[in-house]
């Protein structure tokens, strides 16, 4: 399929997609939003259907039940969907990567990893995500909602699964590996990230010099060398950088929290990559 078709055309905003299911997804954001109200717990629907299909939840009765663990549910349709976990039956196929899924919502989100199509926006800064779980977790940046704290070096996260995955780059712990060079990750999303970069695949081109690349934040990432633009800023010095990372490096001089040591000298370094360089003087 190629990366940059996208047929579907939105006639309010001009907005484009690969997949006709995130267009109509999509179409429902210029419309009255869930007009339709449960009486019970006031949450809101596009379509009544769906709201037929809630209020059965507010009911005490669950009439199907599982064989195999005994779990109940409201509607027969629940049931078949939960019995998939115990068959391993997964019906629903992407058409780019084959990947199968047992619901065909999850089917709709992973197609989103095949465009840019990322439809749920931040209203304060405008910032785009792909998954709804992705726009609430954000915007407890703005509500300043940061309960989650790094022992190590003070940093604050908006929910427990950032913390896990940043205590991670402490530790040194790379539990995502490239099957091609060996090559460690700490996140999931960065070993996707990395794969790209072995496929061969450079969808992105940039328009000044021709250069392509395997990721839209590579080809950002470079058009700031044609631009000059710096729009990443140190709160303490104020000296700017072009990419975040080099930010994040540049902070760690600012704090005297130095956490990686090198087993055979003792030195201490204030990020992992400065400790990995520096064992190479010790390889050399």
């Amino acid at each position: 399929m190629d990366a940059f078709y996208e047929p579907y055309v939105c006639k309010v905003c001009k907005k484009r997609f690969v997949f006709i299911e995130n267009f109509k997804m999509h179409m429902k954001t210029h419309s009255p939003k869930n007009p339709y109200v449960c009486e019970v717990c006031e949450k809101r629907f596009t379509k009544i259907s769906e709201l037929k299909k809630h209020i059965v939840s507010h009911a005490a009765e669950k009439p199907y039940v599982c064989e195999v663990c005994k779990k109940y549910f409201t509607r027969k349709n629940a049931l078949e969907l939960h019995m998939r976990l115990h068959t391993g039956q997964k019906p629903y196929i992407c058409e780019v990567c084959q990947k199968c899924f047992a619901r065909n919502d999850s089917l709709q989100m992973h197609r989103r990893t095949h465009s840019a199509e990322k439809p749920y926006v931040c209203e304060v800064c405008e910032k785009s995500f792909r998954y709804r779980s992705g726009l609430q977790i954000h915007l407890k940046i703005h509500t300043r909602d940061r309960s989650y704290l790094c022992e190590v070096c003070k940093k604050e996260f908006a929910d427990p699964s950032g913390l896990k995955i940043h205590l991670r780059m402490h530790a040194g712990e790379e539990p995502y590996v490239c099957d091609v060079c060996g090559k460690g990750c700490a996140r999931k999303g960065d070993l996707k990230k990395h794969m790209a970069t072995h496929s061969g695949v450079k969808p992105y081109v940039c328009d000044v010099c021709g250069k392509g690349f395997a990721q839209m934040f590579e080809l950002k990432a470079h058009i700031r060398t044609h631009t000059g633009e710096k729009p990443y800023v140190c709160d303490v010095c104020e000296k700017s950088f072009s990419q975040t990372c080099n930010l994040k490096r540049h902070m760690a001089t600012h704090s005297a929290v130095k956490p990686y040591v090198c087993d055979m000298c003792k030195k201490s370094f204030a990020h992992i990559n400065y400790l990995r360089k520096h064992i190479h003087v010790h390889n050399a």
